[in-house]
């Protein structure tokens, strides 16, 4: 099992995308057209993700135990749909003299050349179809989509399509929600094919009475140019990337953090931040987050963004003046910092990780919650503060509550890490936060924390 399965990237994500696509293929003769689930594990899945990883760090041989064959090929066909979409022509034909020795063998990678360039053509010039508002009361739903007394469950970055990731889903139905969030990324580059899977999947998930379903913006949402992103909120009934849930005592804001994480010569690597006046742009999602928090009257407000504000499992790179790594997302802080003692809980993902931290930098309450499906092998130390953060320590880097017993653990039948979700279960003025993990080898859950708010 590779440690990267996914990559920050919108054409390495494409590439995945087309990828999974042909290797998903519906069975015609199964019964009727089925598509079969995603098997990270699949060889033909792994040897992509070990090319994509090469084609980021230059390494020039296979992962241990990986066949060297079925890699060289992934590598070749992954270097021939690059060249074919933003190389000159003597790059195209060098690519295509090196999969002509080794890709043609297998017809596979030449269906994954062909989705990759009709899909990455049509999308990558494609304008992001952000729904804005008008007046400042839009988006904020009627007071009866969010009862006084409700049960709402958590998920992050679960737009995978695996079996895991159902089956995590299905678990969580047991627990009759009455709304689901999803916090964001449809894996790889949440294209049509990966839109739809998502849908058909919560149906799945909830044969009986369904749920409210949200999904917020990631930036693997974004990388097919975001247009299924926008078709699957229609569907879902959601009014726009970003959203207000209210009651007497409660408010919900929902944020959009990947409509700026989407520069291909980064690859995702930049602090993103909401839209707000932005460079040759007249319009501000910020001002209409800062609405709702000033006039939030007695209620309690919880922040949802995609995004992490701070961390210590990843950097995230500044450009002002100069690239920087740091554990906190300077331009999202400068946007909450003077709210952030009001705001009771902040619950992020895009880290494959769940994470209960200390209060840090004004916010009693930071919480990742971005393990709902990417598998993550236990031989990641998910506590420890990340090498790409050198010689930083707490408490410059936030600190963790009760990391022995907070922390997700391993799966009793497999390598990987157990997944997380979490519950928030209103009641009146009050509420009770539960992080949980669940474990797809035996399809049994724990309470890892709980607090009252």
């Amino acid at each position: 099992m590779l440690t990267e399965t996914h990559f920050p990237s919108i054409i390495l994500s494409n590439w995945q995308s087309a990828v999974a696509k042909i290797a998903r293929k519906p069975d015609g003769n199964a019964g009727g057209f089925v598509r079969p689930d995603l098997n990270f594990n699949a060889p033909q899945i792994q040897a992509t993700a070990a090319a994509a990883a090469a084609d980021l760090t230059g390494a020039t041989v296979p992962p241990p135990g990986m066949d060297g064959t079925l890699w060289q090929a992934a590598k070749d066909a992954l270097d021939l749909a690059k060249s074919l979409v933003t190389g000159t022509e003597a790059e195209i034909a060098l690519a295509k003299a090196e999969f002509a020795k080794d890709g043609t063998h297998d017809p596979f990678w030449g269906e994954c050349i062909l989705e990759f360039v009709e899909h990455y053509t049509l999308t990558k010039h494609s304008a992001v179809p952000y729904t804005e508002y008008v007046n400042i009361s839009d988006f904020v739903l009627p007071q009866s989509a969010l009862p006084d007394s409700c049960t709402i469950a958590v998920i992050g970055d679960w737009g995978t399509g695996d079996s895991r990731a159902q089956a995590l889903l299905e678990h969580i139905a047991g627990t009759n929600p009455d709304i689901v969030i999803h916090l964001g990324d449809i894996y790889y580059a949440c294209t049509s094919s990966e839109a739809n899977s998502f849908y058909e999947n919560t149906q799945k998930a909830f044969p009986g009475k369904m749920p409210r379903f949200f999904s917020l913006c990631g930036n693997h949402d974004m990388y097919s140019g975001a247009a299924p992103y926008y078709a699957l909120l229609n569907r879902i009934n959601q009014p726009a990337s970003f959203f207000c849930l209210r009651n007497k005592n409660w408010q919900i804001l929902a944020g959009d953090t990947g409509y700026n994480d989407f520069d291909p010569l980064t690859k995702g690597a930049d602090a993103t931040w909401i839209r707000d006046f932005d460079q040759g742009d007249s319009y501000s999602e910020l001002a209409w987050h800062r609405d709702k928090l000033v006039n939030a009257g007695s209620r309690k407000t919880i922040l949802l963004t995609h995004h992490q504000l701070f961390t210590r499992n990843a950097s995230i790179t500044h450009r002002d003046p100069a690239p920087a790594k740091k554990p906190v997302n300077d331009y999202l802080m400068k946007q909450f910092d003077d709210f952030l003692p009001e705001i009771a809980l902040w619950l992020w993902g895009h880290e494959h990780n769940q994470v209960i931290y200390q209060p840090f930098k004004g916010l009693q309450r930071g919480r990742c919650v971005g393990a709902s499906a990417i598998p993550v092998p236990i031989t990641v130390d998910l506590t420890k503060i990340s090498d790409d953060l050198p010689g930083l320590v707490e408490p410059v880097v936030p600190s963790l509550i009760d990391p022995d017993t907070t922390r997700l653990k391993r799966e009793a039948k497999s390598d990987l890490y157990q997944l997380g979700y979490a519950l928030l279960r209103f009641d009146g003025s009050a509420l009770t936060a539960q992080y949980y993990q669940f474990d797809t080898s035996t399809g049994t859950s724990e309470q890892l924390f709980s607090e009252t708010l």
